[in-house]
């Protein structure tokens, strides 16, 4: 499960600037998302071959993404979980198990990609500007941060875990959010969180 999360200020636009807005950054997200996925698909997912899978044969992956438009909390979140199957069609032919730890091994880098393919796609499409990019991410310009906490709910209860704790790292950071992390709910009338917009293979 591959994970590509747009910022909060890109989140806020989608759900709360006019349709004709929304739709466009919905569209820019996809597009971003299939711009990570071609990274996976072209340079990444391997399958192995040999004794211990010591060498690697380039593979075609299958993969579904499926976009969700709102947090555990149901706070504005545009993200897709692209799910790759454990399965490849590799190079020489043959279908078999890709090598899954490259995958993960790569998964951050994709999530770069995801993040600089955004700000190109919204920069392009409405105009807009980012502030300074840092570890890769960037915050889109003309919210303020009281307007982006009000609607981060998820991150202030991983917040008050890590103050609860003692903790800073972000290992401990994921930690906290998997130990805070609430059953899924369905997102209130009219809200729509979840839908699957392409297949690949």
């Amino acid at each position: 499960d591959l994970t590509f999360s747009a910022p909060k200020g890109v989140s806020l636009l989608s759900a709360l600037g006019d349709p004709a807005v929304g739709e466009q950054v919905r569209a820019a997200h996809r597009a971003a998302v299939d711009e990570a996925m071609r990274l996976v698909e072209s340079e990444v997912a391997k399958a192995r071959r040999g004794a211990g899978g010591a060498r690697q044969v380039a593979a075609d992956v299958v993969a579904a993404a499926f976009d969700h438009h709102t947090s555990r909390a149901n706070d504005p979140q545009l993200h897709t979980h692209v799910v790759v199957a454990n399965l490849g069609f590799a190079a020489d032919g043959r279908w078999s198990a890709l090598h899954s730890r490259r995958i993960f091994g790569w998964a951050k880098t994709a999530g770069y990609v995801y993040q600089a393919a955004l700000r190109a796609e919204l920069s392009e499409r409405l105009g807009v500007t980012w502030g300074p990019v840092r570890n890769g991410l960037s915050e889109l310009q003309g919210f303020t941060k009281a307007q982006l906490r009000a609607f981060s709910a998820r991150r202030g209860e991983i917040e008050a875990e890590l103050e609860r704790t003692g903790l800073s790292s972000a290992r401990s950071a994921q930690l906290a959010a998997w130990e805070t992390r609430a059953a899924k709910v369905h997102a209130p009338e009219g809200v729509d969180g979840l839908r699957s917009h392409h297949v690949r293979a």
